[in-house]
């Protein structure tokens, strides 16, 4: 499955229609966005998308360690089931666009287990804080998006834990490693960036997080 993701990543070349929906969803009171701007969220959003298949490997590698993947497992099938997807809610055929709104919902969904795992089980399964580079996208994406994303996440998330009561999840042996360069030059990259035009990307965007 992380195959078939990496390769409709590799397809979505296209970047125009999210050139176009930057310059509505990054507009303010001056007007449009410039150029640079645009094309810095560009980059930004495909470092964002990227980043999910390297993610899901590490949290699935996590979960095997500490013996809690078949607790997980129906939640990474949400996972690949909505990127795989081609009509959702922001439409795959749009190239890039079409994969943010699935990278979103991948890695907040991530972020979301991986919380909640810290708080029964007693060890995060991603490293990384996920929570600067999902608040980016939230807000290159759009409010209405972004909370239908969040709403659903957090629904199946809370639906997971009272079926299996992940405090049962064994967390011996296993220590989270540092946060790799992803991570790291992401945070860094969406810090600045918003920095320099407007603070937009400190949105709130949860609906009703677990933890």
């Amino acid at each position: 499955m992380l195959e078939r993701i990496r390769a409709k990543i590799s397809s979505a070349q296209d970047d125009a229609p999210l050139r176009q929906h930057l310059a509505f969803t990054l507009g303010g009171d001056d007007g449009p966005p410039g150029d640079q701007v645009v094309s810095e969220a560009v980059a930004i959003s495909r470092n964002y998308v990227d980043s999910v298949p390297v993610l899901i490997e590490r949290t699935v590698g996590a979960a095997q360690l500490t013996g809690g993947l078949d607790q997980i497992a129906p939640l990474m099938e949400k996972v690949v089931q909505y990127f795989l997807q081609e009509q959702d809610l922001v439409p795959d055929h749009l190239g890039l666009l079409g994969l943010l709104d699935d990278a979103l919902f991948s890695n907040r969904m991530l972020e979301v287990v991986s919380t909640t795992y810290s708080q029964l089980a007693g060890v995060p399964l991603v490293s990384e804080d996920l929570g600067p580079a999902n608040r980016a996208a939230a807000a290159f994406l759009g409010p209405q998006v972004a909370t239908t994303i969040s709403a659903a996440v957090d629904k199946a998330v809370q639906q997971r834990v009272t079926e299996v009561q992940l405090q049962a999840v064994a967390t011996q042996g296993y220590a989270p490693q540092p946060g790799g360069s992803w991570g790291d030059t992401f945070e860094d990259q969406a810090a600045q960036f918003f920095a320099e035009h407007g603070g937009s990307g400190d949105i709130s965007i949860y609906h009703n997080p677990v933890w």
